[in-house]
């Protein structure tokens, strides 16, 4: 799969029937899926996720990336938003930083500076989750076996109202949505199993100048 095909597979929406295929799910427990999608039963599903932090198993969701550690995918990932060289969004990245989870992140540090992400970030932000998510894989031992431990099963991140990321089911039970999160991460899992990379789409992200702390990164 070459950089376009990579982008178009995770734009593609598509439907995950729990019934006929095994799958993990991760990310939201109320949602309502058939008792077949727990798979395997106790599997630690919910590590997988971005804004599981370093408080829960800091041995699998803490990476090394740029010189410094993450607390979980989500900081990384959601500082991007606000990637530029001006001394103003570097202190806003500092502030996404000071968080103490992935979930405040997500729940009141996005909103308070959402107006000030870069216009371009949505161009790119699949490319980019890619690229940190393989960061992670490649610096977390503990991340990697996780990710190898759900074998052949679908990956589904299960969140209502995203269908970019995530899916959803509908009344018959189905999972609906493009489900960005689950491919990258099944992405990643195969580039580990062949001993390969992912077709990360590193033109487009070193031409959008992306800056992580005032320092610029490439790829």
């Amino acid at each position: 799969m070459n950089t376009q095909e990579t982008k178009q597979y995770l734009l593609q929406k598509e439907t995950i029937d729990p019934k006929t295929q095994p799958i993990i799910h991760y990310a939201n427990s109320s949602a309502k899926l058939a008792p077949t999608a727990a798979y395997p039963e106790g599997f630690p599903s919910g590590l997988l996720g971005n804004q599981a932090s370093s408080k829960d198993v800091a041995s699998i969701v803490s990476f090394e990336a740029l010189g410094r550690t993450w607390k979980s995918t989500e900081y990384l990932y959601m500082i991007g938003r606000w990637s530029t060289e001006d001394p103003a969004n570097v202190a806003i990245q500092e502030d996404v930083l000071s968080a103490t989870s992935g979930y405040q992140i997500k729940r009141y540090k996005q909103p308070k500076h959402k107006r000030f992400t870069r216009p371009d970030f949505l161009d790119w932000r699949h490319e980019w989750m890619l690229g940190v998510v393989w960061q992670k894989c490649i610096t977390s031992q503990g991340f990697r076996n996780l990710l190898l431990a759900t074998g052949d099963a679908t990956i589904v991140e299960v969140v209502k109202k995203d269908p970019v990321w995530a899916a959803w089911p509908n009344e018959e039970g189905k999972l609906v949505g493009a489900n960005a999160m689950g491919k990258i991460l099944m992405l990643c899992r195969e580039a580990l199993r062949t001993n390969s990379d992912p077709a990360i789409d590193t033109d487009t992200l070193n031409a959008a100048d992306i800056y992580i702390l005032g320092e610029k990164v490439t790829f």
